[in-house]
């Protein structure tokens, strides 16, 4: 049900920006698209919640207010674990892709390159916002929320839920593929912080500063020192 809201609010929002005179490529219809589609995706997940979850929305969210001192401190330490190995598992891929293939040319993330382009503020802001609060937010309720969720019922292991939800994590993002060994290892750090807690915050905590050091730091290295 959320896959399928997702999917369908991109094809009508698709639509709707054509028929405004937009190209798909145009960066405004992009951001427009890519939001609108995962804020979809939100509303679809909260609702699949509230009537799967015991307790509701709230549950899902913020899971067992007792441990809310405890998944601070997951989520302290979880960040600079995310922030320290997931680079390190870049570099080694990309450095395994060029020794076998030399002439490769690796892909910026599309947000990067519009970032790149020299956009108004206000479409700035736009892209910031879409990267670190909104896709960790969507991402976050679907992979850690549901899907590994439903692997742990599925399989009855804890580890192999979050090992699955994560591969599928990083394969989603196949269209950069030199990043997907590294957002899996992501993707174990944020489902390990979800089976610690039992809350949704600790990851879409550790997500969002994720994403937000990716723009941070691609924007220092564009200025001039």
């Amino acid at each position: 049900m959320a896959v399928l809201a997702y999917l369908v609010a991109m094809l009508v929002l698709a639509g709707v920006m054509r028929g405004l005179g937009f190209s798909t490529e145009d960066v405004l219809a992009a951001l427009a698209i890519g939001n609108g589609a995962q804020l979809v995706g939100i509303a679809a997940c909260l609702v699949i919640a509230a009537g799967r979850f015991e307790g509701g929305t709230s549950a899902f969210l913020i899971g067992p207010v007792a441990g809310l001192r405890r998944s601070a401190v997951t989520t302290v330490l979880l960040v600079f674990v995310a922030i320290g190995l997931c680079p390190i598992a870049l570099e080694a891929t990309m450095g395994l892709v060029l020794r076998f293939e030399p002439a490769f040319e690796f892909k910026t993330h599309a947000t990067i390159n519009a970032l790149h382009e020299g956009q108004p503020i206000w479409l700035i802001i736009g892209l910031w916002t879409g990267a670190a609060v909104v896709a960790p937010v969507a991402e976050e309720l679907f992979f850690r929320g549901l899907l590994q969720t439903f692997f742990v019922r599925l399989f009855g292991s804890r580890w192999a839920a979050v090992l699955f939800a994560s591969t599928l994590f990083g394969l989603v993002h196949y269209p950069y593929p030199h990043t997907v060994p590294a957002l899996i290892m992501l993707g174990v750090v944020l489902g390990y912080s979800y089976e610690r807690t039992g809350s949704l915050l600790p990851p879409i905590v550790i997500h969002a500063l994720f994403n937000l050091k990716a723009l941070i730091f691609d924007t220092l290295d564009g200025v001039p020192m």
